[in-house]
């Protein structure tokens, strides 16, 4: 009898876990994945120091980063309205690196080799990014995902 019960329960944990796989290999589409690997952002709001209260907004789409968190990979698309905030118009490579900042999963940011900030994604299930590096005093940026 308990050899039954066992191989019951095995066949219920290999079933159970094909189904899982079967939904992981669905596309990297919003509607059926809340945290799809290639995500575009538009910067709503650069705050140059985060010991000064005056800071630019910009509107949905004026500056936008498609984040590839896959492979590591930002594209930026700047409207012509609006000046560029950090990165250019292109396709830039990033890593995450240790800070003495960091806390969490969050980690410094290195666009195209750069120090950016600390890549705060707490708040990512509601669609927002904030990059700081106000423990420096350094600015500060937020995006919104489109």
């Amino acid at each position: 009898m308990k050899k039954i019960f066992t191989l019951l329960i095995c066949c219920g944990l290999i079933l159970s876990c094909s189904d899982e796989d079967s939904e992981s290999n669905q596309p990297n589409n919003p509607d059926n994945n809340p945290n799809p690997t290639v995500v575009n952002f538009s910067m709503t709001r650069y705050v140059p120091s985060a010991m000064n209260e005056e800071f630019e907004a910009f509107e949905m789409g004026e500056i936008v980063w498609k984040f590839d968190f896959i492979d590591q990979e930002i594209q930026v698309t700047v409207s012509d309205e609006v000046q560029a905030v950090f990165l250019d118009t292109g396709t830039y490579s990033y890593t995450l690196e240790d800070n003495v900042c960091n806390y969490g999963d969050n980690r410094y940011i290195h666009p195209d080799g750069r120090l950016m900030g600390l890549m705060i994604m707490d708040e990512y299930d509601d669609g927002v990014i904030t990059i700081s590096d106000g423990c420096v005093d350094g600015p500060i940026f937020t995006f919104e995902r489109n």
